[in-house]
This record gives structure tokens, C-alpha cells and sequence, in this order.
């Protein structure tokens, strides 16, 4: 999933601080409630509100040490339905 724009965020933050309804900002700018909740904590907690970055989507599939994997392999109690 694709992060919010920062500005978009900043409008929503805007809009909320001026108007008091989480309600009403979260129909207007087409957000969950918590995605407003979450957005307001971090610019209490952080001060700011740009998106994290440079985070694993995913499980990493690849083998990385290919030696540690052929014991692991060897030593599964899988190992028994491949010979």
C-alpha cells in the first residue's frame, strides 16, 4: 500500500485542528479514523508527519548463506520426505 502524501496530510491535520470533527475530516478527505488518529499521534510524539521509509514489504525470500541452508535442509524433519 501506497503512503499518503505529506501535504495531504498536513490538510487533513489542518482542517481537523480548525473544524474538532474527526468525523467530518475522515468523510471530507476520504481517511479510516485511525489512519487520522495515527497521524495526529505522530505529529504529537514526532513532530512531524512524513511517512516512514526504507521498511521490508514482505518476507524476504532469498537464501543468503547458501552452506547454513544445505545443513539446515539436511538436519529438517522434512529431510525424510526428500529421499
Amino acid at each position: 500500500m501506497k503512503a499518503y502524501d505529506v501535504e495531504l496530510r498536513k490538510r487533513a491535520i489542518a482542517y481537523y485542528e480548525q473544524s474538532g470533527h474527526k468525523v467530518e475530516t475522515c468523510r471530507i478527505f476520504q481517511l479510516s479514523r485511525p489512519t487520522l488518529d495515527r497521524w495526529l499521534a505522530q505529529q504529537a510524539e514526532q513532530g512531524h508527519l512524513e511517512p516512514k521509509t526504507n521498511y521490508q514489504t514482505g518476507y524476504g525470500h532469498k537464501v543468503t548463506d547458501l552452506d547454513e541452508f544445505r545443513q539446515w535442509a539436511v538436519n529438517s524433519p522434512l529431510s525424510a520426505w526428500l529421499t
